[in-house]
C-alpha cells in the first residue's frame, strides 16, 4: 500500500472499513447493472418503439380532438379537394 492510503485507514476502525467496503459494493452492483442495461440494445429498442408510439397516440388524439373543436377547416379541405379532382378530370378528358 502507498503511504496515503495507509493513513487514511490507520485512524478508522474495522466498522468504518466494513461500511466503506459495503458502500463500494454497492456502488459496484449499481454500475455493472447500468452497464448491463446500456448493453440491452433489445430493451433499449423497445423502450425508444413504446416512446414513439405513446408521441404518435398523443398526437392522434389531440388532432381528433382539434378536429372536432373546429370542423370548418377539415370540411372546407374536403370541399377544396373534391373540387381540385373534378376539375382535373375536365381537364383531362379535353
Amino acid at each position: 500500500m502507498s503511504d496515503t492510503q495507509t493513513t487514511s485507514a490507520e485512524g478508522r476502525g474495522p466498522e468504518e472499513i466494513q461500511a466503506e467496503i459495503k458502500q463500494t459494493r454497492g456502488e459496484l452492483g449499481e454500475t455493472v447493472e447500468a452497464l448491463a442495461e446500456k448493453a440491452d440494445v433489445k430493451a433499449q429498442a423497445r423502450a425508444r418503439f413504446d416512446d414513439v408510439r405513446e408521441q404518435a397516440k398523443q398526437r392522434a388524439d389531440q388532432v381528433k380532438r382539434d378536429a372536432r373543436a373546429t370542423p370548418e377547416p377539415i370540411i372546407a379541405g374536403i370541399i377544396a379537394v373534391v373540387i381540385g379532382f373534378v376539375i382535373l378530370r375536365k381537364l383531362r378528358t379535353r
